[in-house]
């Protein structure tokens, strides 16, 4: 439609219309006064409209499009004639709808590794519907559920002979076999020292998506996280997947923790994802604390909906996220005398996420995130391995990779982006409430509120396989000259 705004705008030029500037053409008063169809459409329309490009789109629009959404892929509008008449426009114009087309097969490309009957389960059945950019759209929407492919855009339309089937081919990137983030820093003190974060993965195992991942992460000192798991794509109820995690956390000061869970995510809708969990865990605390040891046996739902147009340098788009756990901890009366008067507590714990990008000017791009974790224990003092964990790159920038026990917290985010090809400038502030019980020296306990600020600036740059993000970071407590620098990088092989 805007190849013919164009040529009208170039005869109406040729015709002595008027001036052309960037807007309209003619002078200010041109108005398009009657704008005759005829073809397959005939109509006579008296739009009443400035003489501009963005009023002959949307006139055009408005004639071809709930032709090209029935199938009519062909509909086009061709230029018969354009007069003026005391500054009113008039255009005559032939609509050709061409016949409907269908779809016939749908074609993937690229694939090297991967195999094409797994891939071809992640898409709805098209064959013989009509071509639109609806099921298009549909098509793209459904290849971005596969993490191991990166769809590259557009779907190409392969037209039959007869024009009135067309086959969609998707042109597919696969991830590399292996990908690698890390994240690392040193800490000057004698109790923290070296902190690390380590995750491993290997993608696409045998063609079929399966994936092994490796996670191995040291926050401060003696507290340290293992994290084997593995996934593959599973297609009960649509395209979706399992995945299954066995843990460790070793809090050597507090607690040795083992774990194990088995998780069910769906991606039957468009934007939507929801995942079901269930999970076992094992708790030793220290024996210098005199606690007694535990099980905790869980489960949790959770919903996510997102929109962000681009992984790792978004202009645009929202994510939202809620997640509900309940779990059920059993002290072992054999370990420790109980000084509770309950040796099972009913347990649980709400997380509610909100993240979202906007262009503000040019390559101006604000981001703001908030969340808000809570835990609902009827214990007075519910032992540290149950308390939600926050602080590091990952939640609270600016600090030591400090990581702070609380009953309940919400955390803000706020950033102004530059974007460029290729990364982005970035300047941080993060902020977080924090509530937890304290037991005082009387033995009474109260509720300790507190806050933390943390803000800095950053560069993230990144290509197609590998990115850093570095970032300087301070607090209201430090001076300019006590950055904590964090470095994050992440790389396919």
């Amino acid at each position: 439609m805007k190849q013919v705004a164009f040529v009208i705008f170039f005869l109406a030029f040729l015709l002595g219309v008027g001036h052309a500037d960037e807007k309209h053409i003619g002078s200010n008063e041109s108005i398009i006064d009657t704008l005759i169809l005829t073809g397959d459409v005939i109509d006579t329309l008296n739009p009443n409209v400035l003489f501009s490009e963005s009023e002959l789109n949307r006139l055009f629009d408005s004639i071809l499009v709930p032709f090209q959404d029935s199938g009519y892929h062909y509909a086009a509008a061709r230029l018969e004639r354009v007069a003026n008449t005391d500054d009113k426009i008039n255009i005559k114009a032939e609509i050709t709808t061409g016949p409907k087309v269908r779809i016939g097969r749908l074609l993937y490309s690229g694939l090297k590794r991967s195999d094409p009957a797994t891939v071809s389960r992640y898409f709805p059945d098209v064959t013989d519907s009509l071509l639109t950019m609806k099921r298009i759209n549909l098509i793209a929407k459904a290849a971005s559920h596969i993490d191991y492919l990166r769809l590259d855009m557009p779907i190409q339309i392969l037209l039959r002979e007869g024009y009135t089937t067309s086959d969609l081919e998707c042109n597919f990137t696969e991830e590399r076999p292996v990908a690698v983030t890390a994240g690392g820093g040193y800490v000057p003190d004698s109790s923290t020292g070296l902190v690390w974060h380590l995750d491993l993965k290997l993608n696409n195992l045998f063609g079929y998506g399966r994936r092994v991942s490796l996670l191995s992460q040291r926050r401060k000192h003696d507290c340290n996280e293992l994290r084997i798991g593995y996934i593959q794509p599973l297609f009960w109820l649509g395209p979706g997947s399992i995945k299954f995690v066995v843990a460790t956390r070793d809090y050597r000061d507090s607690f040795y923790e083992f774990s194990l869970l088995g998780s069910y995510r769906l991606n039957k809708w468009r934007r939507i994802s929801s995942a079901v969990s269930l999970e076992y865990r094992s708790v030793e605390p220290v024996p210098t604390l005199r606690r007694p040891s535990f099980s905790v046996y869980a489960i949790e739902h959770e919903i996510q909906w997102q929109t962000i147009n681009e992984a790792f340098n978004p202009s645009s788009g929202v994510e939202l996220s809620w997640s509900l756990l309940y779990s059920y901890r059993k002290y072992r009366s054999d370990s420790v005398l109980l000084s509770n008067s309950n040796s099972a507590f009913n347990e649980t714990r709400i997380s509610v996420y909100m993240s979202g990008y906007q262009q503000l000017i040019g390559p101006l791009v604000g981001y703001l995130a908030i969340q808000y974790t809570g835990l609902e224990t009827d214990e007075v003092l519910p032992p540290v391995s149950e308390l939600i964990l926050v602080g590091g790159p990952g939640s609270l920038r600016g600090y030591r990779n400090e990581q702070y026990a609380v009953v309940r917290t919400a955390i803000f985010t706020a950033e102004q982006r530059i974007r460029f090809d290729g990364g982005y400038l970035f300047g941080f502030a993060d902020g977080a409430y924090l509530n937890n019980r304290i037991e005082n020296t009387n033995e009474s306990v109260y509720d300790d509120e507190f806050f933390r600020l943390g803000y800095g600036v950053g560069l993230a740059i990144h290509n197609s396989t590998r990115s850093v993000k570095l970032s300087l970071g301070w607090n209201p407590e430090t001076s300019v000259d006590q950055a904590r620098l964090s470095i994050e990088l992440s790389s396919e092989i």
